[in-house]
């Protein structure tokens, strides 16, 4: 009976260790020391980056989604020497308080449009740190654009994504 015992409690020992190792580490937290150990990260998580050549860097961008919601200001930005490859810096901003799963979306874009009256309407999360809104709901939302016949943008309606109410203006940027 101990044996068998034995042998049950190494069997769930074993089973444990490929979970852990199966646990991926976030992006944000990636260390890389070049240019090509990044990109099999990158392959391996199945993440795209926007690449920019800047001259003496090699700049990675990614813009945070959760499905098909832009989280506002979160980001990651890897660096690299142009010439040799080497990793230069990183910058990132991110999020801890929300889900990566998204909420179901109940208001389609053009409810959102004909609510806030607008034009164009993008689904965000909202930032606390925004320079565009002055509050950070819960849930996603609506960022819905009007245009002068210039083409400026005039006004910003923010729409709850989730259950249509109004939330309040953004400031238009110049």
């Amino acid at each position: 009976m101990k044996r068998v015992l034995g042998v049950i409690l190494v069997v769930i020992a074993l089973m444990l260790i490929p979970l852990s190792c199966q646990q991926a580490v976030p992006p944000q937290y990636w260390v890389v020391e070049n240019e090509i150990e990044f990109l099999a990260k990158c392959e391996e998580a199945n993440i795209t980056f926007d690449r920019y050549d800047r001259g003496e860097i090699t700049v990675y961008f990614y813009q945070r989604m959760i499905g098909n919601i832009t989280v506002e200001l979160d980001y990651l930005n890897f660096q690299f020497d142009s010439d040799t490859g080497q990793f230069t810096n990183s910058a990132s901003h991110w999020r801890e308080d929300l889900s990566e799963t998204p909420p179901a979306i109940i208001i389609s874009e053009e409810q959102a449009k004909r609510i806030g009256n607008g034009t164009e309407a993008r689904l965000y999360y909202i930032s606390p740190e925004s320079c565009i809104f002055t509050f950070t709901p819960t849930n996603p939302c609506w960022a819905v654009f009007r245009y002068n016949e210039l083409g400026w943008n005039t006004n910003i309606t923010v729409v709850d994504a989730t259950t249509g109410e109004k939330l309040g203006q953004g400031e238009p940027t110049s």
